[in-house]
C-alpha cells in the first residue's frame, strides 16, 4: 500500500492562476516575496476558484506525464484543455504570466524547499502509524464496496492554501501552512474524506439535488458552501462518512463531529447524526442513504426542527 506525498509543479503552476480567488484567508505569507510577485503579477486575472480545472488536466494527461511537467510543456499542454470554457482567455493570460515572471525559478528556488520539507514530514507520520493508516484505508475501501486503493499520491501544493481535493480514486491535492504541526489525526483526516470522494452512486446524488433545488433552506446552504470552496453534489455524504471513519478510528470525538454545527451542509449533519446511532459503517452505503430520504429520515420540510434538536447552536451560527 504505497502512499507518498510528493511537490508537483505542474499543480502549482495551475493554481497560480485559478485559486487566488479561492483563498478564503487571503493569500498565504509563508513565502512573502511570493506573495509579493505573484499578487504583482496576476492582478488582474479574474477565475472563480474551482478543482474542475484540474480535472480537466488530468482528463488530458496521466498522473506521470503531468508529474514530469515542465513550464513549457505545461503551457503548451493546457491551452487545449481550457479550450471552448467560459474562463478561456483569462487563463491564456495567466499562462503567458507564468512565462513572463520565470514561475519556474520562483517555484523551484522558494516554493520547492518548502514544500519538500513538508512532504517529507507527512510521509514520516504515515510511515510512523501504518496501522492506522491501513484501518482508515480499509473502512475507505469499505465504503466504496471493498474497491482497492492502492499506490495514493498527496500533491502538497503551494498555491491551493485552504482548498484540498480529490483528483482521482487514490490522489488527492492539499497544502499545509508553515506553523501548523503535522501530526497523524489531522493528516487523517483529510486522507479520510478527500480518499472517501466518488464513492456515490447517481441515485442519491439525484434525490438529494432535486430535494436542495426545491427547498429555500437547503438553497441557501448550499450557497453557503459554494463560498466556502465546497462543490459536488456529493460533498455533503462525503463529509458525514469521512467524519464517522475519523471518530471510528480516533481520529475525532463523537462531541467534535456531534456538534460540528456547519451550516453549509445540514444534510451531513443528519446523517452524522445518523451514523452515530447506527454504531458501525453500513454494508452499502449508498442503499442506506437512499432509505434514510425514502423513509423520512432527511424530510426536506422537518429539516430546520430536526437540526434544532440535534444542534442548538446551528441556527444562531447559521439562519442568523
Amino acid at each position: 500500500m504505497p502512499i507518498i506525498c510528493k511537490p508537483c509543479f505542474a499543480f502549482d503552476a495551475l493554481a497560480a492562476i485559478s485559486l487566488r480567488e479561492a483563498n478564503l484567508y487571503g493569500f498565504r505569507n509563508d513565502i512573502p516575496y511570493v506573495k509579493d510577485q505573484i499578487e504583482k503579477h496576476f492582478k488582474g486575472i479574474k477565475i472563480p476558484g474551482s478543482d474542475s480545472y484540474f480535472k480537466l488536466l488530468t482528463e488530458h494527461s496521466s498522473f506521470d506525464e503531468i508529474e514530469k511537467m515542465d513550464l513549457t510543456v505545461f503551457t503548451k499542454i493546457y491551452p487545449y484543455c481550457i479550450k471552448g470554457h467560459e474562463f478561456e482567455e483569462q487563463f491564456l493570460k495567466g499562462l503567458q504570466i507564468l512565462i513572463d515572471m520565470d514561475f519556474t525559478h520562483l517555484w523551484e528556488e522558494y516554493c520547492l524547499p518548502f514544500l519538500q520539507k513538508q512532504c517529507d514530514e507527512y510521509n514520516s507520520v504515515l510511515k510512523a502509524e501504518n496501522k492506522m493508516v491501513s484501518d482508515v484505508l480499509s473502512d475507505i475501501q469499505h465504503v466504496k464496496q471493498k474497491e482497492q486503493i492502492e499506490n495514493i499520491n498527496i500533491y502538497m501544493t503551494y498555491f491551493t492554501q485552504s482548498v484540498s481535493f480529490a483528483l482521482s480514486t487514490n490522489s488527492y491535492i492539499t497544502n499545509h501552512r508553515a506553523n501548523d504541526e503535522i501530526n497523524i489525526k489531522s493528516v487523517l483526516r483529510m486522507f479520510a474524506h478527500e480518499l472517501t470522494h466518488g464513492f456515490a452512486n447517481q441515485k442519491i446524488i439525484e434525490v438529494y439535488e432535486k430535494m436542495r433545488d426545491e427547498n429555500k433552506f437547503l438553497l441557501k446552504a448550499r450557497s453557503a458552501m459554494y463560498d466556502k470552496g465546497q462543490t459536488g453534489g456529493e460533498e455533503e455524504f462525503v463529509c458525514a462518512l469521512s467524519n464517522y471513519i475519523c471518530f471510528r478510528n480516533g481520529l475525532a470525538t463523537k462531541d467534535a463531529i456531534h456538534n460540528k454545527g456547519d451550516g453549509s451542509m445540514p444534510i451531513a449533519l443528519i446523517i452524522t447524526d445518523e451514523l452515530l446511532k447506527l454504531g458501525k459503517l453500513p454494508e452499502d452505503a449508498n442503499a442506506w442513504i437512499y432509505k434514510l430520504f425514502v423513509n423520512g429520515i432527511i424530510n426536506a420540510d422537518e429539516i430546520p426542527n430536526k437540526l434544532k434538536s440535534i444542534f442548538p447552536d446551528y441556527f444562531s451560527d447559521f439562519m442568523e
